[in-house]
């Protein structure tokens, strides 16, 4: 059930709509363009990821829970999305992007950019400690969410715009990259309910979001490993299967920790260790699975 309502609304490089929206895409040699295509996609989902990383980081701030960690993390990453969101529209030679010249993209861009003021406005308040309490870190709880959903759309915009770029890329694989690389956001969304629960805000509506993108991370993790029918290939190497069962073993304590929580246990001191250093290492080896995906140029014959 949960697959199937996230499936609805996927959006891949893959998932085009026969025509590229806006203006003509710079000339390029197509394995360029299918390169920056590719690029653009991955570093917007990034950002994606990046919105809830930075709501997590404040909440563990103000929880007091790893102060020091937390604060560095959050200014490297409010520098990353900045420095990101400005090459996704007006391109970045060390990035290898051009400016963006489809306009559906840049109006796109454009939401996630007001967005931005305003997260990185209260975000910015618990970096300084002038804004270090429940209310700011409510809100910005509230700014990451529509930050993520303009981000989410934006994603899908540069898909469609750039998809017909990159030949001879199954729809099954082009979807199964995109659930492993949401995978990615959902380790920091739950990490960042899990404290908003522990630091004793919005706990109902926290509980309800956690115990929700719980199940749709088991889900999805359970359909990279094994497949599902017409939306999801099975792992399509021995490298890729590895990796996937390395997250699942991670995943493994902060999940028990997660689900007890979800249903109203009292968190430990432990339980925040496990959630603040193990579910970094699920994120970097889910990251190293949708490295290992982007390599597949073909899938095994059935």
């Amino acid at each position: 059930m949960f697959l199937s309502k996230l499936l609805q609304g996927l959006t891949t490089i893959a998932i085009v709509l026969g025509t590229v929206a806006g203006t003509a895409a710079p000339a390029y040699a197509e394995s360029d363009m299918a390169e920056m295509a590719k690029r653009r996609v991955d570093l917007a989902g990034r950002q994606r990821m990046f919105s809830q990383r930075m709501s997590k980081d404040a909440c563990f701030v103000f929880a007091g829970v790893q102060t020091e960690r937390h604060l560095a993390e959050l200014d490297r990453t409010m520098t990353l999305f900045a420095q990101t969101n400005e090459a996704l529209r007006y391109g970045s030679p060390e990035l290898g992007l051009p400016p963006e010249p489809h306009l559906p993209v840049i109006a796109g861009l454009v939401d996630v950019t007001k967005d931005w003021e305003d997260f990185g406005a209260r975000a910015g308040g618990v970096l300084n400690g002038r804004d270090l309490d429940a209310e700011n870190v409510a809100a910005i709880n509230a700014s990451g969410l529509a930050m993520l959903a303009d981000m989410n759309k934006t994603v899908g915009l540069i898909a469609s715009s750039y998809g017909e770029m990159v030949e001879d890329l199954p729809l099954i694989l082009a979807i199964s990259i995109d659930l492993a690389g949401r995978q990615r956001m959902f380790t920091q969304k739950v990490a960042k309910d899990f404290c908003l629960i522990d630091a004793g805000i919005d706990i109902e509506a926290s509980r309800a979001d956690l115990n929700e993108t719980l199940q749709y991370f088991n889900a999805t993790l359970n359909a990279l490993l094994v497949g599902f029918s017409g939306a999801v290939v099975a792992p399509p190497n021995e490298d890729i299967r590895a990796k996937l069962e390395e997250v699942q073993t991670l995943w493994e304590g902060p999940n028990a920790v997660l689900t007890a929580v979800g249903a109203g246990g009292e968190i430990s001191d432990q339980d925040r260790l496990v959630i603040a250093d193990d579910l970094e290492k699920v994120l970097v080896a889910m990251n190293e699975a949708v490295k290992l995906y982007a390599l597949v140029e073909s899938l095994p014959e059935n």
